[in-house]
């Protein structure tokens, strides 16, 4: 079987592609949208969609393996040695039976279902934005000059057409600087499919991405997703924003998270039981040892590891005890409550954190009552804009429906 390393690439007219309408390109690639069996192309290159498995045994993977024949996969098979491999991992095959295509590129597609949250989401976009970048860099150092990509991830991984088409335009975005650092021109790409719905609006979302420019598009990319996971942004001043959704703070991976304990360190709601049963026994070891060295109290702030959660590190808030604030007392224990949030946002911006998370403190500890911690909560914000921080983004994720709608009502009527 012919190795990337060796292959000579013959160049291909472009009399075949009768039907191509011109996307958005520039003067290094040139782009085009193609409504066509990614088998019937005559380029250098075709990339598409393959499993964990590689055994590639429906949709369009299945379509390609039984066009190119069983002689394109066998070094598919002595590279992967029947191993599962990782999503964003990109092997390369011959083009067998296919006679026009010289080189057939697998890449692993992460399954979007498998994402459940925010960042999970757009954990899931990003690799399958490296592994085409991954793949085209490569064949370009090769001296490939024309690919098909089909709608990669769109079938049986469930990745949204508009979302694979902004992915497109961020990748290809890539290639086209890639290409101008090293003068290489005339690139050809195709956006192949077979369904005329799935690449007009693979078309349509492209176009518009594309000419937007690599920053907006990114933007573009992260607004989509948190659209479709119903995440509300609010502004709080300019260059901070608040997002408010639905779920579990212990998965939050963007930054550090803050954490309600009691004065020993304890977690005092579910939140804060999930954070440290998912952290583990070195997290666990560091609060024994802080609360063995100092001896905190309601308001101030304990920084730890985040042990075996994706977040950078956690702010433990001490919450002062109900016990000390009788009714009618309410307005002592919400400056405690203010107070933590302003020392964690302090001691996060110091950190160089842009974005932390958090779940609303003290709701389930204090029984103190939903509209006292909400409205600590945005004084703190509130004072955070008056005081400035580096801080770009404040994330409060609740698991239930009533506080992230209180919440939200709060954030709408926020005045600074």
């Amino acid at each position: 079987m012919k190795c990337l390393e060796d292959i000579q690439m013959p160049l291909h007219g472009t009399e075949w592609d009768h039907g191509a309408v011109p996307l958005s390109s520039t003067t290094n690639i040139s782009v085009k949208s193609l409504l066509r069996p990614i088998t019937d192309c005559k380029v250098q290159a075709i990339v598409i969609s393959a499993n964990s498995k590689l055994d590639h045994s429906a949709g369009l993977a299945k379509a390609v393996f039984k066009a190119a024949g069983r002689s394109a996969w066998g070094g598919l098979f002595r590279q992967t040695k029947g191993n599962v491999q990782k999503p964003g991992t990109v092997l390369f095959t011959s083009g067998g039976a296919l006679r026009d295509i010289t080189v057939i590129i697998h890449i692993v597609t992460p399954i979007w279902g498998r994402y459940k949250n925010r960042a999970g989401k757009l954990e899931c976009l990003h690799i399958l934005h490296t592994a085409i970048c991954d793949c085209l860099k490569r064949c370009i150092d090769k001296s490939l000059t024309s690919f098909a990509l089909a709608a990669i991830g769109t079938g049986y991984c469930g990745i949204p057409a508009r979302l694979c088409a902004l992915v497109y335009a961020s990748a290809l975005l890539e290639i086209d600087e890639y290409c101008r650092l090293r003068n290489i021109a005339n690139l050809q790409i195709y956006l192949v499919d077979i369904s005329e719905i799935n690449l007009t609006t693979i078309s349509n979302n492209y176009n518009s991405a594309f000419s937007s420019g690599s920053n907006k598009v990114i933007d573009q990319i992260i607004n989509e997703v948190e659209n479709d996971l119903g995440i509300t942004s609010h502004t709080i001043r300019e260059g901070l924003q608040v997002k408010t959704y639905k779920g579990d703070i212990s998965e939050f991976i963007e930054g550090s998270i803050l954490c309600a304990v009691n004065k020993n360190l304890d977690p005092v709601g579910k939140d804060e039981e999930n954070i440290a049963n998912k952290a583990g026994a070195d997290y666990k070891q560091k609060l024994m040892d802080l609360h063995q060295t100092i001896k905190y109290k309601g308001g101030q702030v304990a920084e730890t590891i985040a042990g075996d959660l994706s977040t950078h590190r956690i702010l433990h808030c001490i919450i002062p005890s109900k016990k000390k604030w009788p009714f009618g007392r309410e307005g002592h224990y919400r400056e405690k409550l203010i107070a933590c949030y302003r020392n964690a946002f302090q001691l996060a911006s110091e950190q160089g954190n842009t974005v932390v998370g958090l779940s609303v403190l003290g709701i389930e500890s204090a029984y103190i009552g939903m509209d006292v911690c909400c409205s600590a909560l945005m004084d703190a914000l509130r004072i955070r804009s008056d005081e400035g921080t580096s801080l770009k983004q404040i994330h409060i994720v609740c698991r239930e429906d009533y506080v992230l709608s209180h919440i939200c009502t709060l954030l709408n009527n926020l005045k600074i």
